[in-house]
């Protein structure tokens, strides 16, 4: 590769990257990547690339430019050396003819879109979100290790939110005046290597059980259906004998724990799973007169009734030695009775 060809075909945040450099902030749905500089000591990001254009610019120094420029004042090299390190040495992503054009399609529908789209997602820090996880009871380290800070358009208008990631490229985003989905709808999985799993309708009740086991929490695996709708989906695919992912999930686990709201919705789905796994045990009890497990922990303390002692549940857990349990999966479904 020339100068020309290292400077088409190399972004600069997969060279960044290789170099042991991430980005602090991300802006405008990845166009805009803020860092550090690594050209200096800073503690707040002032060294911005522009993916679109793929250049960068420093705002402390006033300099920018391409990624050979870029190259030689990091490493310390010079126009010959770091040709001979682009073609030779470097061993991070070179771009193709294919992901350059749909990078340029990104920028299209960024420009074109008016309607929801992420602009910047960042660490919780801004004090009204703060506050807001205060009056849910929600532990502060607890929060900032599941939540991030998102800034969103909305129809065409600027808004912030705490964001939870979905398994998809989708946030579940919260405020204390919006609750809305952006770039779609699906679970989200906590994986801790456990042989057992907690799961929630919402990421509230998560951060709140967290928070209360914040000693211990991370021997669990958890699921947040996000919707109740996945469970139910669940249960209608099976009912027709088809595969469905979330089943899939469920299927490697010793153990499942339901964490269910106590409404007409909550308890049917809770049976559900009662009804397809037989090692569901229901939690929803240890909060019966809350319809959830927040409203458990923040009303619940207020009335003097919370407590995060879970004995009432005598757990189950599955026996894998019946030939039914360690068949293939398409012979489980065919099984279920539904």
């Amino acid at each position: 590769m020339n100068i020309a060809e290292i400077n088409e075909e190399i972004r600069i945040e997969d060279f960044l990257a290789s170099e042991g450099y991430s980005p602090d902030k991300i802006k405008k749905a990845g166009l805009e990547l803020w860092y550090c500089s690594p050209l200096r000591n800073e503690d707040t990001p002032s060294f911005k690339v522009d993916t679109n254009k793929n250049v960068w610019f420093d705002y402390a120094t006033r300099k920018g430019g391409s990624i050979f420029e870029l190259c030689k004042q990091l490493k310390n090299l010079s126009a010959k050396e770091a040709i001979y390190f682009f073609n030779k040495e470097y061993s991070g992503t070179v771009s193709t003819v294919e992901q350059r054009v749909n990078h340029s399609k990104k920028v299209k529908e960024y420009s074109e879109n008016n309607g929801n789209i992420i602009e910047e997602i960042k660490p919780v820090q801004n004090p009204k979100l703060l506050d807001y996880l205060k009056e849910r009871k929600i532990d502060l380290n607890v929060a900032r290790e599941h939540l991030t800070e998102v800034h969103y358009l909305y129809n065409g208008t600027k808004y912030y939110a705490l964001g939870f990631k979905c398994d998809n490229a989708g946030y579940e985003l919260r405020s204390a005046i919006s609750k809305r989905n952006i770039n779609g709808k699906n679970i989200s999985t906590i994986a801790n290597g456990s042989n057992s799993v907690k799961i929630f309708e919402g990421f509230f009740d998560f951060l709140s059980y967290a928070s209360e086991h914040k000693n211990d929490y991370q021997k669990y695996d958890y699921i947040v259906l996000n919707t109740s709708a996945f469970a139910e989906g669940m249960y209608n695919d099976l009912s027709e004998k088809k595969v469905n992912d979330l089943y899939l999930k469920l299927l490697k686990y010793d153990r499942i724990d339901t964490y269910f709201d106590n409404d007409n919705t909550g308890k049917k789905i809770t049976n559900d799973f009662k009804e397809i796994f037989k090692n569901t045990n229901d939690f929803s009890v240890t909060y019966r007169n809350y319809n959830d497990y927040n409203e458990f922990a923040t009303k619940g303390r207020l009335e003097q009734t919370f407590s995060a002692d879970e004995a009432i549940v005598d757990v189950r857990y599955i026996e894998r030695r019946t030939s039914q349990e360690n068949a293939p999966t398409e012979e489980r479904i065919k099984q279920i009775k539904i």
